[in-house]
């Protein structure tokens, strides 16, 4: 027996949107692979865009990693400077490289990571709550904290109570007892 969940998506709608998993839409995806960190990808054929199902906490985030929605072509580049027109069939390697089978243009295409800085954590103190905030795009990248700054310390993740406003995360914890340490591990 299974029991099904919707990943992402808002089911019975299609559309190009990034964000929240419950919130997100899709025009007809039509391939999908997951990386060594339960990263999914997506080939949103109709929208001629790959997409990133990212899990964050209990949850998950979308976001588009190359093409234009609704502009179909053939480029290579990053991001939104690479074109697709109807991605198919996708796979993703052990060094996290992407290959699509871009469908109408009759090619096979490999992305590669491009690699970013590390995103800063943010803390401020209000009254007796920490705040703690970090950039969306971190989505491969998870809250830990721990007591001490040791060598053999032990970090939790920090993973329920996790929102998401305008373009960054954040957790409000209360002030415990003693030092409290915070960083943002990668997956």
């Amino acid at each position: 027996d299974w029991v099904t969940t919707t990943v992402a998506g808002f089911s019975g709608n299609t559309g190009a949107t990034d964000g929240p998993a419950s919130l997100a839409m899709f025009n007809s995806p039509n391939g999908i692979a997951m990386d060594a960190s339960e990263t999914l990808y997506v080939a949103d054929q109709l929208n001629y865009t790959i997409r990133k199902v990212a899990p964050t906490g209990s949850s998950w985030v979308v976001s588009t990693l190359g093409g234009q929605v609704l502009h179909a072509g053939t480029a290579d580049g990053t991001g939104t400077n690479a074109l697709f027109y109807r991605p198919w069939g996708i796979v993703v390697d052990q060094a996290g490289n992407l290959f699509v089978a871009d469908s109408m243009n009759n090619t096979i295409r490999k992305g590669t990571p491009v690699l970013t800085p590390l995103p800063a954590l943010q803390i401020l103190l209000s009254a007796n709550q920490v705040v703690l905030s970090w950039p969306m795009a971190a989505n491969n990248f998870v809250l830990e904290t721990a007591r001490t700054l040791d060598p053999g310390a032990s970090w939790t993740a920090l993973t329920n109570g996790i929102a998401i406003s305008g373009n960054n995360q954040f957790l409000t914890n209360e002030v415990g007892a003693g030092p409290a340490f915070f960083r943002l591990r990668s997956q």
